[in-house]
């Protein structure tokens, strides 16, 4: 039988072997309440932060702003990510270092594996997006930065004799709080892309009824750029998919509105050359498409250049491209206000040399003057269509606005975003340019004795994220690493292109012959220069224009 002292030395030798064995580090005893309030209030920074960036809400609106909080953010996740996989390493090399249970192994694992994989495909995305090497290499390397330091913290919080006391709780309060910010963050960003998904996938859907076309006897030619290939309507027709893929890049679709159309009686024949990317000098001569890893892809041109007498309708768009538009929408979406901001003119297109723009100017007098030079190569393209298809009546259409007027809702989805980072003063400036461009094809078209349909007024609620259901498609993302925005991004829907359709069939039916465009008067010679109102060159408003907007079965 032991006396007093000796069973008091045992106890205490037990305790010495017991904290030998488990030294008291990173218990679950030692998250405080003070961790949990510094994980909850730097999970709702993230979420807040995410929210106003993603809604411009200043100081978040500005690019570098963006850039910075996406950094930051990122090079949080990325940590979050080693600091798991370095307490992962340590508790497989050295399990008395702390005393975790089988459920947080499991819960460790699984968040784990999750931010693995999130990581990987977005680090892809990152790549093949489009950021910009400077950009691309400052998200890497604040990730790089980030995890190192976090891999770093992470052992020397676990490690006997590392931190201890203070510094130790410390460590952990910024864990906690690094662990906060990564998950509140994601979680906001999880939120609107969920939401966008949802919105995306449940677009209220149009009933739009096509006139049967009469009158017309020939052939049919469909030329122009992506609003008449189809663009973003998969499947394309054999040999027009991604250069990448074999293809030319054309992205001809069965579902654009030239192949829905329906004639009585049936034309001669229906020719089908439009082609996504193509601008004004490409109906008349072949470019090349690239793509990396691969020879460069000749596209023919869409007319020959010979005159065709057997042609009794050719329809097309174009234009948008020579008018830069989408480089107009991304250093929109950039900028807090963009038609105050420089507008860097881009150098020749090594493909089409003979290309050419303003000088570098405030987007608000770079605009006018572009659209003035669109309209010279608009009057030499219809010029030419005029003499190569003689007997045709040939139908130029225009473009419909990009954004919405009125306020974004409220509601933390793609649209609500979209239409904050596009601010109403950088909408109202963009339709405005919308306006000239086509007022100036439409006079153009005059000139040249051809035709001219708007589908502004058929548009109106249909604009992208607008109200009454989406005929153009906002910025569409698809989970495609190697092409993480979908083509058909500010393209027609199938909506859209069976709303061109019946416009096109609308207008040939209510005009069984060229309309007059005169005011007071019958057709005469008709000069274009400069920036001007169709009725200060004495035309009527252009059909389907807000003004003159066409009234018949599936239109107005």
């Amino acid at each position: 039988m032991l006396d007093g002292s000796d069973e008091a030395g045992e106890n205490v030798a037990a305790v010495a072997t017991q904290t030998a064995v488990h030294p008291h580090k990173v218990d679950r005893d030692d998250l405080s309440l003070l961790d949990l309030v510094v994980f909850g209030i730097c999970g709702l920074a993230g979420v807040a932060v995410v929210l106003l960036a993603a809604f411009a809400v200043y100081p978040f609106a500005g690019i570098i702003a963006a850039y910075v909080l996406g950094y930051l953010l990122e090079g949080a996740a990325h940590g979050l990510a080693v600091s798991l996989l370095v307490a992962a390493v340590n508790e497989a090399r050295h399990p008395t270092w702390t005393f975790l249970g089988t459920g947080e192994y499991i819960l460790m694992a699984v968040v784990t594996l999750a931010l693995l994989v999130g990581l990987f495909v977005q680090d892809r995305w990152v790549i093949h997006v489009g950021l910009g090497t400077a950009a691309t290499w400052g998200y890497f390397i604040s990730a790089g930065v980030v995890s190192v330091v976090m891999a770093v913290l992470t052992y020397l919080t676990m490690r006997p004799g590392g931190f201890e006391g203070q510094t130790e709780s410390m460590s952990i309060h910024v864990l906690a709080g690094l662990v906060g910010l990564a998950l509140g963050a994601g979680l906001m960003a999880g939120v609107i892309g969920v939401l966008a998904w949802y919105r995306q996938a449940n677009l209220p859907k149009a009933s739009i009824a096509i006139p049967v076309v009469h009158g017309i006897s020939g052939r049919y030619m469909a030329l122009g750029d992506s609003y008449s290939a189809g663009e973003g309507l998969a499947p394309f027709d054999p040999g027009t998919g991604a250069v990448a893929q074999g293809g030319n890049g054309c992205d001809r679709s069965r579902g654009a509105y030239s192949q829905l159309l329906v004639f009585d009686p049936a034309p001669a024949g229906v020719q089908f050359p439009a082609c996504s990317g193509a601008v004004i000098p490409d109906i008349y001569s072949a470019f090349h498409k690239y793509a990396t890893g691969r020879p460069p892809t000749t596209v023919g041109p869409q007319v020959d250049g010979a005159v065709h007498p057997d042609v009794g309708l050719v329809t097309l768009t174009i234009g948008g491209n020579d008018a830069l538009f989408s480089d107009i929408v991304q250093i929109c979406f950039s900028s807090p206000n963009c038609m105050k901001t420089l507008f860097v003119t881009p150098g020749h297109l090594f493909e089409r040399p003979t290309l050419t723009w303003p000088p570098s100017q405030r987007l608000e007098t770079w605009g006018p003057a572009a659209v003035q030079i669109v309209s010279q190569r608009a009057a030499t393209l219809y010029g030419k269509l005029r003499q190569s298809y003689p007997n045709a009546r040939i139908v130029a259409i225009g473009y419909p606005y990009l954004f919405p007027g009125g306020r974004a809702g409220l509601q933390p989805n793609d649209c609500a975003s979209i239409l904050r980072r596009y601010s109403l003063v950088e909408r109202t400036g963009i339709r405005a340019l919308s306006d000239q461009f086509n007022n100036a094809l439409y006079e153009q078209a005059v000139a040249a004795r051809i035709e001219f349909v708007s589908p502004v007024a058929v548009w109106a609620g249909h604009e992208p994220c607008a109200t009454l259901g989406q005929y153009v498609n906002s910025i569409k993302p698809i989970l495609n690493v190697s092409r993480p925005v979908d083509g058909g991004s500010f393209h027609p829907t199938g909506d859209g292109q069976r709303q061109l359709a019946a416009l096109v069939a609308c207008y040939l039916d209510l005009n069984r012959q060229p309309p007059n465009a005169f005011v007071g008067g019958p057709p005469r010679p008709l000069t274009v220069s400069g920036i001007a109102e169709p009725s200060a060159l004495g035309l009527v408003a252009a059909p389907g224009s807000n003004a003159a907007p066409l009234h018949c079965a599936g239109v107005g």
